[in-house]
């Protein structure tokens, strides 16, 4: 049987259910806590909170836009605009963190060019057909040191001269496979290295394709095996730490 969502809207009171463990109790309390704007409504799914519009509002990307940048946030927590839904993700498992701190070991001593990185760093993206901008925020993202990319005080920015984002699969692998796939092809970003904990295989995109919404070229390597990575960082990463 598929567990029903709590839902909370500006006009519901949620009805939470058994106490779930120290982790769960911790996401019920800040989705309790969350102040949703009206029309908005605010569900408990997968270990995330989705927030979307309700009724005819859904069509409206600017009000959705403006309702995102005013969201009140719990701390702690990480607010991404993907696809006419706000997806509110709580801090990520040690695991996750393992993988994401080999990538960066690896990355930072072995890449040919030398480069930078942030993590939750914020990007704006196209939405379908050049429309309703999304913000997103990768697990990771590389450009090339010389061009301090970083340098700014935005939390959101543009991703040019950014060569590679990062993202690895936690509460909904599919909006990694899918909903980001298409938003970082249709922002051309040169290389998206996605590693998919669940199919316990890394997969590198490159070639992007605006137009298609997708990547021409995918290599995968299963966990344990080396996955070559094209300049500009020209080494071959170990995949062995991302189980």
């Amino acid at each position: 049987m598929t567990a029903q969502p709590i839902v909370r809207g500006s006009d519901m009171t949620s009805q939470p259910g058994a106490n779930p463990p120290d982790a769960g109790q911790w996401l019920l309390d800040a989705f309790l806590r969350m102040e949703t704007p009206p029309g908005l409504r605010a569900e408990l799914i997968e270990g995330e909170i989705v927030v979307s519009p309700i009724g005819s509002l859904s069509n409206d990307g600017q009000w959705l836009l403006d309702e995102f940048l005013r969201l009140e946030i719990p701390e702690g927590f990480r607010a991404e605009l993907l696809d006419k839904e706000i997806i509110v993700s709580p801090p990520p498992s040690g695991r996750h963190e393992r993988a994401i701190s080999a990538i960066i070991t690896q990355v930072i001593r072995r890449s040919a060019v030398d480069m930078s990185v942030s993590g939750n760093r914020g990007l704006l993206l196209p939405g379908e057909q050049g429309t309703d901008v999304r913000h997103v925020i990768p697990d990771a993202v590389f450009a090339p040191e010389e061009l301090d990319v970083f340098n700014t005080d935005s939390s959101w920015m543009e991703p040019d001269g950014v060569a590679l984002v990062v993202e690895v699969t936690s509460q909904r692998p599919r909006d990694d496979r899918l909903l980001k796939h298409r938003a970082y092809a249709r922002a051309e970003v040169p290389l998206y290295l996605l590693v998919d904990r669940d199919t316990e295989t890394a997969h590198l995109y490159s070639e992007p394709n605006p137009n298609t919404e997708t990547y021409t070229q995918t290599a995968s390597a299963p966990f344990g095996s080396p996955l070559p990575f094209p300049a500009p960082f020209s080494f071959t990463l170990d995949t062995s730490r991302f189980d």
